[in-house]
């Protein structure tokens, strides 16, 4: 065994002029505390070369050698052709020229083998825990035998021209994969033949920066499987990070990169090339984060599923772009943003929710949980000390844990059959004993003394309606609101609440009676007790009544927006306050029509009769145990009163509408029966059919030729199930439709 330590290798120990030979079976050892070269006396062929050196090792010439070992700290720069049967790294191979090794290389912990050429071959090793592969000459051609199982991988070639890959297919990384430059292009884990399949499993992390570009694949080859199942956390900042750069035959083939640690990703470009079958899967048995800032989303965006048993925190992340995000039963989704789902997710693609997706909010400010959470869920854990409100009705169908903070529930929750409350250091604004129900509901008079029920029992209700009138309050608050099923009046006493017609509110409070008007009092005139949800747009249609209908029942109608046509005047004074009595053709029925000081009809000139009306229906007794008297038609504008022109007593027949029409059913809901009005300015054939929602027809109501009037016909449904029903009226060249709802 000759050791040399001089900087010139063996040429620079051995100077003498007499003949040197030296043998190539013997063991040549460089020791040097700097860089060294092996010299040009160094046999072309020898037993076992050591790099020992604390620097680098160069080879003088083209060397053919038994054994190579590179010692812990020592660099092997293979800038001549090297042969070897073994060779066992403890330090750094450093790959410059042709490494030829016929058996097999051993890289121990702490080892490195840098391939810095284009092209070439790496050899066949035994890759140690601690070892690392490294690329850093690579142009246009990856180097060959590259699909082995290597431990750590660091990509960085900032040359490379061409769009690369290792072959890789069935194999795993036993540490973490580094990109630190791909040049203008990208390198990809796999590229599958057409119908191949190709799996990858990476123990350790993702790391890719600067200008790197990243991702499974790029093959458009159809009908391949790529799985990619990592370890580690996805350390994302700068370049490109992507599922898939191929299209996998538009969609025919798919990739799954399965992940088990946290995503963080700032600064960067992700896209998807197979945007209906490719996808991050967040697949561990825990808690992982995806954290994301200043993220470019190309085409395809970020595409995410998550599987049953793991929780993704999605944090203060928003997810743009045109991805799908997923969730499978049993998964459970974390938010942080003040905007809770809403703020996490703004991506147009598909989001689904699994039933059984359970959801978390954490957040370190106030969070509102937006419509993007199901209006039916599973498990909801409240856990943000700054509060959560809830953004629409939902119902619970498994746990509500309030861990911490208020829970805003002015907006209802329901707790499903199989739905429980943990308290756990939370709490609800809002009882959860309260009871929701319609609007009808809350005016039932199950004994029929005309006193409503809950006043009584005093039980706290909460009810959704859309507003029909203005504030008919100068310094309290007076609103009308209505759904399908009735009016009622929303009162305050001194507080003043700023709504719109057509806003949609709830009112959470108790029943109660002022002369005769059935009232709901807010518990307390906030926006927790009586809020904006949403405007409705859609125009408020008022039920369509003649004058004889009206005063027939009008406890029935109390509370609605009503029309009622052809109306004259008997008596009284018209002006602010005042009140005036309305009459029909022939003086057969009489109604009041109230004048409401803060609305702009007090001011008008008196129309000329007869007229139209629209307006609130009301009641205000002659005393205060009074409840059958002081009916009332409250106009809410100016526009709700139209003057009609009547061509001569002789063309008249009483309460003839001016057009066709066909009102909502009442009531509804609706058991077992319902009265459906409708109204022919001529003599007409008439026909009313009921339909179920599949479009079959159930029955016919009227099918005849009827005179011009309004009429009435009776729908009892005793034998039909429950659900939604449509009722179509065909009359001359008129059809109208409308919407029923039976529950029985």
């Amino acid at each position: 065994t000759f050791v040399t330590t001089h900087p010139d290798g063996l040429n620079g120990n051995l100077t003498n002029g007499g003949a040197i030979a030296l043998n190539p079976y013997s063991n040549y050892t460089y020791a040097g505390s700097g860089n060294q070269v092996t010299g040009a006396l160094l046999p072309d062929t020898i037993n076992t070369l050591t790099a020992s050196s604390s620097d680098t090792l160069s080879l003088s010439d083209s060397l053919s050698v038994s054994n190579i070992i590179v010692a812990s700290g020592s660099i092997l720069n293979i800038n001549q052709k090297l042969k070897t049967s073994t060779m066992s790294v403890s330090g750094t191979v450093l790959v410059a020229d042709t490494l030829m090794v016929s058996d097999t290389a051993t890289f121990n912990d702490g080892s490195m083998y840098n391939h810095a050429m284009n092209g070439g071959t790496i050899p066949t090793g035994k890759w140690n825990t601690g070892s690392t592969l490294m690329l850093t000459g690579i142009t246009g051609n990856a180097p060959s035998n590259g699909n082995q199982n290597f431990y750590n991988v660091v990509w960085n070639c900032p040359n490379q021209s061409s769009n690369l890959n290792l072959g890789w297919k069935g194999n795993t990384i036993g540490g973490n994969i580094t990109v630190l430059n791909t040049g203008a292009s990208r390198w990809q884990l796999c590229a599958p033949a057409t119908g191949d399949t190709a799996t990858v499993t990476i123990m350790g992390s993702v790391t890719v920066s600067g200008t790197a570009q990243f991702s499974s694949n790029g093959t458009s080859n159809a009908n391949t499987v790529i799985v990619i199942n990592q370890m580690g956390d996805v350390n994302v900042t700068g370049g490109n990070f992507s599922v898939s750069r191929g299209s996998q035959g538009s969609g025919s083939g798919s990739t799954t990169w399965n992940l088990y640690g946290d995503v963080v990703m700032s600064g960067t470009t992700t896209q998807n090339s197979n945007p209906s079958n490719a996808r991050f899967v967040f697949a561990k048995q825990g808690t992982q984060l995806l954290k994301l800032s200043n993220v470019t989303f190309g085409g395809g965006g970020l595409p995410i599923l998550v599987k049953s048993g793991a929780t993704l925190d999605l944090d203060t992340s928003v997810v743009a772009g045109s991805g799908k995000f997923m969730s499978d039963s049993g998964a459970t989704v974390i938010t942080r943003h003040p905007n809770g789902l809403g703020g996490n997710l703004t991506n147009t693609g598909t989001i689904t929710f699994d039933p059984k997706t359970d959801f978390v909010f954490g957040g370190k400010v106030a969070q509102v949980t937006s419509t993007l959470l199901p209006d039916t869920l599973y498990n909801l854990t409240i856990d943000d000390s700054s509060g959560v409100t809830l953004s629409q009705w939902t119902v619970i169908n498994g746990v509500l844990t309030l861990k911490a903070g208020l829970f805003n529930n002015a907006i209802a929750f329901t707790l499903g059959p199989s739905g429980t409350i943990v308290y756990a250091g939370g709490k609800l604004l809002l009882p959860i004993n309260m009871r929701n129900v319609n609007i009808a509901d809350a005016r039932k008079d199950d004994n029929h003394d005309l006193i409503p029920d809950y006043s009584v029992s005093k039980d706290t209700l909460r009810i959704f309606g859309t507003v029909t009138s203005p504030n008919f309050g100068a310094t309290y608050t007076s609103y009308y609101i209505q759904d399908a099923s009735g009016g009622i009046d929303v009162y305050t006493g001194a507080a003043v609440m700023n709504f719109k017609v057509g806003d949609f509110v709830f009112v959470i409070g108790t029943i109660t009676q002022n002369r005769g008007l059935t009232e709901i009092l807010p518990l307390a005139a906030d926006s927790f007790h009586f809020g904006f949800v949403f405007h409705d747009t859609s125009a408020l249609q008022p039920m369509h009544l003649t004058l004889h209908q009206y005063v027939a029942n009008p406890e029935s109608y109390e509370g609605l927006l009503v029309e009622i046509d052809t109306l004259y005047k008997a008596s009284g004074p018209w002006g602010a306050g005042s009140s005036v009595y309305l009459t029909n053709i022939g003086g057969i029925d009489t109604t009041l029509l109230y004048i409401n000081a803060n609305t702009n009809v007090g001011g008008s000139a008196e129309p000329q009769y007869p007229i139209n009306v629209v307006g609130i229906a009301s009641q205000h007794s002659s005393g205060a145990s009074v409840y059958n008297d002081g009916y009332e038609i409250i106009p809410r504008d100016t526009a709700d009163i139209e003057h009609i022109v009547i061509l001569g007593v002789n063309n008249l027949l009483s309460d003839i509408p001016k057009d066709f029409y066909i009102s909502q059913n009442y009531p509804n809901p609706f058991n077992p029966s319902t009265t459906i009005n409708f109204g022919l300015p001529k003599d007409a054939e008439v026909q009313i059919t009921v339909y179920n929602i599949l479009g079959q027809k159930v029955t016919v109501l009227v099918d005849e030729k009827m005179k011009a009037g309004n009429h009435q016909v009776v729908f009892n449904a005793a034998r039909l199930a429950s659900g939604a029903y449509l009722y179509v009226m065909r009359a001359g060249e008129k059809v109208f439709k409308e919407k029923m709802l039976l529950l029985k």
